[in-house]
């Protein structure tokens, strides 16, 4: 399985890994088991692949997106028909921000989560170094208050359908 690093309109074989190699991991991984299958499958995994430790190498943050994945067994995971991953492309150089002054200006799109419901997968997850502009041209903010901190803590969350029929 390949994740896919390239930046929106690009197709530079640099940024494209196969992720089943050693250190490289399912981050955040949320999965849904349906007993009796959906769609064929019995195992749906929505995860964003990251290679190497955490912080150690900047670049790994481009392939940081959700990817949507499905299996039988739990354990050979293979990309369901008619979804191409990543669902969300990596952030352009404009749309990104840049983290500290020695990391490159790179956004990604971490943290899925998704819910089903209606026959229908919700996914959301998070914006991260992507500027103010790109989010709002891309999805909605929510504004969550955390009464018990007493202050306002803002997500970056997007909704995406995904009709399964």
């Amino acid at each position: 399985m390949e994740a896919n690093g390239n930046f929106p309109g690009m197709n530079d074989p640099a940024f494209i890994k196969n992720i089943s190699g050693v250190n490289y991991a399912y981050c955040h991984p949320e999965v849904q088991f349906f007993p009796q299958g959906f769609n064929g499958y019995k195992y749906w995994m929505v995860f964003t692949p990251y290679f190497g430790s955490v912080g150690t190498e900047q670049v790994s943050k481009r392939f940081e997106n959700p990817t949507i994945v499905v299996s039988n067994d739990g354990i050979n995971w293979i990309a369901p028909a008619g979804i191409k991953n990543p669902i969300a492309a990596t952030p352009s150089k404009i749309e990104s921000l840049r983290e500290n002054m020695s990391d490159p200006v790179q956004g990604f799109w971490s943290d899925p989560d998704w819910v089903f419901s209606d026959n229908t997968f919700n996914l959301y997850y998070r914006g991260s170094m992507v500027s103010a502009k790109a989010l709002k041209a891309r999805g909605r903010k929510v504004k969550t208050i955390i009464s018990s901190y007493k202050k306002t803590l803002k997500e970056q969350l997007f909704a995406r359908h995904l009709p399964m029929v």
